[in-house]
């Protein structure tokens, strides 16, 4: 009696389903992804603070730059056919949007010497007497744009002399009375 010889089944193929849930993840992740990146990045959210700056530079580029390039290389896998390293190049290029998140992770906040012009709320700023808590302070200097700082730092800053703060993009974050 000869043994039934063991039938060799070929390895299944990704169903189409699949290919499509991993294709519209990448989708949904390529829209939002640096949209949602932007948000923690941007000091629109809150503005940075000395203890701040660093998680939310790292959640922000993971958020918009490393979700997407994930699900892209997963569905590239997945998705046989010219149109596959399409997904990976296409993130990558939105990806470059990113560099200066990256720049300032790598350099971190910056220190610089400026000359205070005058400590103001910029909610309140000329709408007359303040009707309730500044939130945001506006730092102006001579010579150059304005500077954004949160009421703890701006409580510490002269109203007007030379400074010595730390910066990160247009945000004060830590500042004092620089010697002349």
């Amino acid at each position: 009696m000869a043994r039934p010889k063991p039938s060799k089944v070929p390895p299944k193929a990704p169903r189409p389903e699949t290919i499509e849930r991993f294709a519209s993840y990448w989708v949904l992740s390529f829209i939002a992804g640096p949209f949602l990146g932007w948000m923690v990045l941007t000091s629109t959210t809150g503005l940075w603070t000395p203890s701040s700056w660093r998680w939310r530079t790292v959640v922000g580029l993971a958020i918009g730059v490393l979700v997407p390039l994930v699900l892209a290389a997963i569905a590239t896998v997945r998705a046989k056919g010219p149109r596959a390293p399409f997904l990976v190049l296409t993130t990558v290029v939105c990806a470059l949007v990113f560099r200066p998140a990256v720049l300032r992770l790598a350099h971190g906040p910056t220190e610089a010497r400026i000359m205070v012009t005058e400590v103001a709320c910029a909610i309140h700023r000329g709408r007359g007497k303040a009707s309730g808590p500044c939130l945001l302070y506006e730092v102006l200097r001579s010579g150059g744009e304005p500077l954004r700082a949160e009421p703890v730092v701006a409580s510490t800053l002269p109203r007007k002399g030379l400074v010595c703060v730390s910066l990160l993009d247009d945000v004060i974050l830590d500042g004092k009375p620089c010697a002349p």
